[in-house]
């Protein structure tokens, strides 16, 4: 192993003095995003596996040391260490920090056991010397999605802290993390609507020779947005009487690519 040497040390502390990192110094309303909460996951009990996540929607890292969390009774937290959200990027601020106990979630921020996320109608608030900064009132499920075991999933073009605003704007999550919960703790949401022509079926094997049908029969879907997709829910079907429900997650990736087949044992499908 390559050890750090006094002269690798000195280097970096010359660069980091020559080239410091600049943290945006003042934080406006909107700068923060909420964009997904975890208010009631199912693999693990709420006081171990609350969460919530912020996205970063300015140019420059933000530091979130000092800021409020609260709501609009009685739970409130001053976040007391350094917190850097990277530009454009987000943070996972939860209950619990322990990936063994909290579901499999990588916490950023743990604000421990005092502070709590309702699972009916509940508000996140960020403040910053006395001003919001982003807020989100859920309702509980009249127009908020209102899952078990599944975060609430702000859709990734309304990625600001007026959409963010509209119960309409988010949905269920959908994609399966650490210990069996549903959602994107830490990364871009998956898109809560998905409209004709995001995907596109590329290519259809329907009469293999190398293997018979029953093995190697299969068809290529392409992703044509700029997000991932998960096809989980989606049904696959004919005009006669064949039809599948995808059971299980199937992302595809923005601009990419997914394969779907009556086997996936290469050795007896073609080799797909």
């Amino acid at each position: 192993m390559k050890k750090f040497s006094l002269l690798n040390c000195t280097l970096l502390l010359f660069c980091i003095a020559l080239f410091p990192v600049y943290v945006k110094a003042q934080v406006s309303p909107g700068d923060l995003v909420i964009t997904e909460i975890m208010n009631n996951p199912a693999v693990v009990s709420d006081a171990n596996g609350e969460w919530f996540e912020v996205y970063n929607a300015t140019a420059f890292p933000i530091n979130m040391m000092g800021m409020t969390i609260k709501d609009l009774d009685i739970d409130e937290h001053v976040i007391a260490s350094s917190l850097i959200v990277p530009a454009g990027d987000y943070v996972v601020l939860g209950n619990n920090g322990d990936m063994a106990t909290n579901g499999g979630v990588n916490v950023d921020y743990v604000y421990g056991s005092g502070w709590f996320i309702a699972n009916d109608a509940d508000e996140i608030i960020i403040t910053h010397d006395g001003n919001v900064i982003d807020q989100v009132a859920y309702d509980g499920g009249p127009i908020f999605p209102d899952p078990t075991g599944a975060s609430m999933s702000l859709d990734p073009a309304m990625l600001d802290a007026i959409a963010n605003d509209d119960g309409n704007n988010w949905c269920e999550a959908t994609y399966v993390y650490g210990a069996g919960d549903k959602g994107t703790p830490g990364v871009e949401n998956l898109p809560c609507f998905i409209n004709p022509g995001d995907l596109v079926i590329t290519e259809i094997m329907n009469n293999p020779a190398a293997v018979s049908d029953a093995n190697g029969e299969w068809f290529e879907v392409y992703n044509a947005t700029a997000f991932p997709i998960n096809m989980m829910g989606m049904t696959i079907k004919d005009l006669d009487i064949d039809e599948h429900v995808i059971a299980s997650s199937l992302i595809v990736p923005a601009g990419d690519y997914v394969v779907l087949g009556n086997n996936g044992d290469m050795a007896t499908n073609g080799g797909v």
